[in-house]
């Protein structure tokens, strides 16, 4: 069995008071989603960020994982600037 180690991306929405008052983007590796998806929350909930609403984006290999970022983050970044 091949547990290659991935990189699963999320979207992640910050809330106050049911309103989005922010968007990020946060990846962590894992051999699973599940994993990755439990870092993910106990890295928010250290940080005291308690209202979110999180979203899959998908995964990559490591080695994808800079150039795929970069991709999403721009979108983010163009996103930001329209508003």
């Amino acid at each position: 069995m091949n547990l290659e180690q991935r990189r699963y991306f999320f979207r992640v929405f910050i809330k106050k008071n049911a309103e989005i008052i922010s968007e990020r983007i946060h990846h962590f590796p894992g051999i699973n989603w599940a994993k990755a998806m439990f870092s993910l929350t106990d890295y928010l909930d250290n940080k005291g960020l308690h209202g979110y609403e999180i979203e899959d984006i998908g995964s990559t290999k490591p080695s994808e994982a800079n150039s795929f970022y970069s991709l999403l983050q721009r979108e983010l970044d163009l996103k930001k600037e329209s508003k």
